[in-house]
């Protein structure tokens, strides 16, 4: 993995320099984090180079200080890497009584497709049963809790590779629709 990590940080050292002479960056004075990361939300140097937008109008991808230019930019990286507004990012799913369920090592990407999906009890909302899905589970208060996940909750992984921490922001983007009493029917 050294090797791997050693050109993906050189790659970014690169991009940084050249996101610093065309962007006007004055890398004496720049900060970001430990890792290279940039910005409100936190984009490694080719994403900023690459997907970063002015939202806002001013003429200036500004994911340092502008809100809107930081909301557009996660968006358009979203949008970038298949982000489907018409799809579903997961399904809430409990598993069947007096089934076993052995959750695949590799839960970085769709493994499955509902038809496969036979021990959990969901809501298909009458999707195929060949959609790509896979299944998620962690442990709650003692017991585990399942999710079917779909294609866009794997363009969330891509945001930040950690499944709690794309389940996380899926579970939140749900917690505020229902806040704010919007019903888009992408999660539930």
């Amino acid at each position: 993995g050294r090797k791997k990590r050693k050109k993906f940080f050189r790659y970014q050292l690169r991009e940084f320099f050249l996101l610093a002479r065309e962007e006007g960056l004055d890398m004496e004075t720049f900060k970001g984090s430990y890792a290279g990361a940039i910005g409100m939300p936190q984009f490694m140097p080719n994403n900023y180079r690459q997907l970063a937008v002015d939202f806002d109008g001013d003429g200036v991808k500004n994911i340092l200080g502008s809100a809107s230019d930081s909301i557009g930019s996660v968006a358009n990286y979203l949008s970038h890497h298949g982000w489907r507004s018409d799809q579903l990012v997961y399904l809430g799913a409990v598993l069947k009584r007096g089934q076993t369920l052995t959750i695949p090592k590799n839960v970085g990407r769709i493994n499955e497709t509902l038809e496969g999906i036979q021990a959990l009890d969901f809501n298909s909302l009458g999707l195929s049963k060949t959609t790509p899905a896979a299944v998620l589970s962690f442990k709650e208060g003692g017991s585990n809790r399942y999710w079917v996940a779909f294609e866009n909750f794997y363009v969330l992984f891509r945001y930040n590779p950690r499944v709690k921490y794309a389940l996380v922001v899926a579970l939140l983007a749900t917690a505020l629709e229902k806040e704010c009493n919007i019903d888009s029917s992408l999660t539930r």
